[in-house]
């Protein structure tokens, strides 16, 4: 059996347990999260990554989020030190709702089968109010190689930390649980879908599928 073959099979179990699981969680709201990724190579040591997304309700044509995002990376051995901004619109019922501003700083340190990531950002809130906080997000992934470095098992966490207005204290805002597939097609192209399972400190939960695709472009002399 190929490995396409197999992931096709994967997926189709992935998508059936997601549906169980979805029926049954009395709390659960569906989304659907889609994310187009592109890393620019610069050398060895630095890379451009940006990435767009788009958020959907259950419904495909009911839109709630939209984000543009860039950063430049720089490797240090397993260690990657990046510096960003993201641009980042919230809808609802397809009205304009929040406009955001974003500067973040970002550490990962990366091996074959682990992945941590800490992020902090800065978020300005329709900016001519000056509302403006801090959040704090720590992520894990555990990277399972299913076939022939072409076919991945993903498994893993992020947690989010936020500010209230004024700095002085910060509270638990959200969970998010991932368990993906990513199928990577050729040294520059990737597919990958993932099951997230989203909370809030409320313990409100949603039940979000998130589909992205990767790209590579290298200039490396």
């Amino acid at each position: 059996m190929t490995t396409f073959l197999k992931f096709i099979l994967i997926l189709l179990c992935f998508l059936t347990t997601i549906k169980f699981y979805a029926q049954n969680k009395e709390q659960a709201i569906a989304e659907i999260w889609t994310q187009y990724y592109n890393t620019i190579k610069l050398s060895d040591k630095s890379d451009i990554n940006s990435d767009i997304a788009y958020r959907f309700t259950e419904k495909i044509n009911n839109y709630k989020f939209f984000l543009i995002r860039t950063s430049y990376a720089y490797k240090i051995n397993r260690i990657k030190l990046s510096l960003g901004g993201a641009y980042a619109n919230s809808f609802s019922n397809k009205e304009l709702t929040k406009k955001e501003i974003r500067i973040y700083q970002e550490i990962l340190h990366a091996t074959h089968f682990l992945a941590n990531r800490i992020r902090i950002e800065q978020q300005f809130f329709n900016p001519s109010t000056d509302s403006y906080t801090v959040r704090l997000r720590y992520r894990f992934l555990f990277n399972f190689n299913l076939q022939n470095k072409k076919l991945f098992l993903n498994i893993g966490n992020e947690f989010f930390v936020n500010s209230k207005n004024n700095i002085d204290s910060f509270y638990f805002s959200q969970n998010r649980i991932l368990i993906g597939l990513n199928y990577k097609i050729n040294s520059t192209n990737s597919f990958s879908l993932t099951y997230n399972l989203q909370s809030d400190n409320d313990l409100n939960y949603k039940n979000i599928l998130w589909l992205r695709y990767k790209t590579t472009l290298n200039l490396k002399k």
